[in-house]
């Protein structure tokens, strides 16, 4: 967490984490990018890497929302 704190912006606290009004965490470079199947993947490794995430109030993070297709989201747990 700490990664994420020193990129807050003014104003940005864990006190107005998520909601409508605060920020989030969100991808620099779009996870749409990232070629994986399985979190085993390089492309999930990258795609998810603390440098390619930082905090983003939602509206900045709505302003620069890819229109990329989206892959389906991979099973993280085998099925019974």
């Amino acid at each position: 967490m700490t990664h994420l704190e020193t990129h807050w912006k003014e104003g940005m606290s864990w006190a107005n984490y998520g909601g409508r009004s605060g920020w989030g965490i969100a991808h620099i470079r779009p996870d749409c990018e990232f070629q994986y199947t399985s979190t085993n993947d390089s492309g999930f490794q990258a795609s998810w890497a603390l440098n390619n995430l930082q905090p983003l109030w939602l509206w900045e993070n709505i302003q620069k929302h890819t229109r990329k297709p989206k892959r389906k989201p991979i099973q993280l747990h085998e099925p019974h």
